[in-house]
């Protein structure tokens, strides 16, 4: 399940099996895997931010990409860090719809399927709903520069009062 769900399963298996014959290179070569993973989750973070501060700062003007860069950059580690909580939720979602199925795969009963479907029906929308509450956090933390409790506020009353329009939004650019 794990291999099917996550790509990188057999790499990461295969370098925790092998911990104990890691040696000082290949600790070297992950420590730069990281700190390259990190500077893109940063560079990413940074550039969404930029897009949203470009967009609020506008006008009728354009504004250079260097200054959406400068606007959005003290920016960036908020953002990288409500994408990373906004996954570590989903991915809970995602364990917690998963155990219904390892029920299912063991034991193919009617009530394993209902159980399931249930749990399926239950957390896709808690799924969806956390996805467009991080987009709305992170337009107000960029926006209107709140703090993490202020920006999930923000975003849920915003979710709340147009819940319509975001799911029309998502159903045009992904349906």
């Amino acid at each position: 399940l794990v291999g099917s769900s996550y790509p990188g399963a057999p790499v990461a298996g295969t370098i925790v099996a092998n911990s104990d014959r890691l040696t000082i290179g290949g600790l070297l070569v992950l420590l730069v895997i990281a700190v390259i993973f990190v500077g893109l989750l940063w560079f990413v973070s940074a550039s969404e931010g930029a897009l949203i501060w470009s967009v609020k700062g506008s006008g009728r003007t354009i504004p250079k990409l260097e200054k959406g860069f400068q606007g959005a950059r003290q920016a960036g580690w908020r953002i990288a860090g409500y994408h990373v909580i906004a996954k570590l939720i989903i991915a809970l979602g995602f364990l917690l719809t998963s155990l219904p199925l390892i029920l299912v795969s063991l034991e193919t009963t009617r009530m394993n399927v209902l159980i399931y479907f249930i749990s399926f029906l239950i957390f896709f929308p808690i799924v969806l709903i956390i996805s467009f509450l991080t987009i709305y956090t992170v337009c107000g933390a960029v926006i209107h520069n709140y703090g993490f409790l202020q920006a999930v506020r923000a975003a849920g009353s915003v979710l709340h009062k147009h819940w319509i329009v975001s799911l029309e939004t998502a159903l045009v650019l992904f349906g």
